[in-house]
C-alpha cells in the first residue's frame, strides 16, 4: 500500500470514528434523557400522591411530546417537569 493510500485510509478511519462517536453520544444522550423523564414521573407521582401514577405518566408524556422538536436537549427533563407540574396543579385546583 502506498503512502497516499495509507493517509487516505487513516483519514477515512478518523471520519468513521467521529461519525460513530456522534451516533453513540446521541444514543447515550437519548437513554439518559429517557431515564430522566422516568425520574420526573416518579417525583411527580410522589408529590401528587392522590393522582394515579398512570395519569401523571400521561401528563409527563404529553409535555415531553411537545418538546420533541427542540434542538437543545440539555434542559428537556426540567422543562417537562415544570410543565407537567403546572398541569397537575391546575387539574387539582379545578377539582
Amino acid at each position: 500500500m502506498s503512502g497516499d493510500d495509507k493517509k487516505h485510509d487513516k483519514k477515512h478511519d478518523k471520519k468513521h470514528d467521529k461519525k460513530h462517536d456522534k451516533k453513540h453520544d446521541k444514543n447515550h444522550d437519548k437513554k439518559h434523557e429517557t431515564e430522566a423523564i422516568d425520574d420526573v414521573v416518579t417525583r411527580l407521582a410522589k408529590k401528587f400522591d392522590g393522582v394515579p401514577k398512570e395519569h401523571v405518566a400521561k401528563v409527563v408524556a404529553e409535555a415531553y411530546d411537545g418538546l420533541q422538536s427542540a434542538k437543545l436537549r440539555d434542559y428537556i427533563p426540567v422543562l417537562v417537569e415544570h410543565s407537567a407540574k403546572q398541569t397537575l396543579k391546575n387539574e387539582k385546583r379545578k377539582g
